[in-house]
Parts: structure tokens; sequence; C-alpha cells
């Protein structure tokens, strides 16, 4: 297989938004999208997209910032 494929390439990222996501009261979700400095991004939809399920709010709030982590460290396209 072919590591782009994998792995996409996102130059123009500087800057990633995440977006933790609850319905009702217990189902979770974290979305991923790159942007550059200014917010601008050309894709519309998330990059990548977590799902969490049925999760207590303690636990989704722990993985959004294991996430916000492995970002931060230049970590987390290697999970």
């Amino acid at each position: 297989m072919n590591e782009d494929e994998v792995t996409p390439d996102y130059r123009f990222a500087s800057h990633w938004v995440l977006g933790l996501f609850c319905w009702e009261h217990k189902l979770f979700r974290i979305n991923v999208f790159p942007c550059s400095q200014d917010g601008s991004s050309p894709t519309p939809s998330p990059v990548r997209i977590i799902e969490l399920g049925y999760a207590n709010e303690k636990n989704a709030l722990e993985t959004f910032e294991k996430i916000v982590n492995l970002i931060t460290n230049d970590k987390f396209w290697d999970n």
C-alpha cells in the first residue's frame, strides 16, 4: 500500500481545528479539520473522525486532551 494513501499530505495546515460533539448527552465524536493560519481550509470535511460512541463526559474530554497533546507534539498521524 502506498504510504500517501495512509497518511494524507496537508502541507498547507499550520493549525488544526478540533470539534468535540455530543448527541443526546451520551454519543461523542471528535472531528479534526486542517486549516492555515488565517483559518482557511480547502476541505469542508474533517480529515479524521474519532467515534467515541457511548462515553461519559470525563472520558470524552480526556480523549480530546490526548489528541491535542498528540497534535502539539507532532505525533497525531503516527496513530
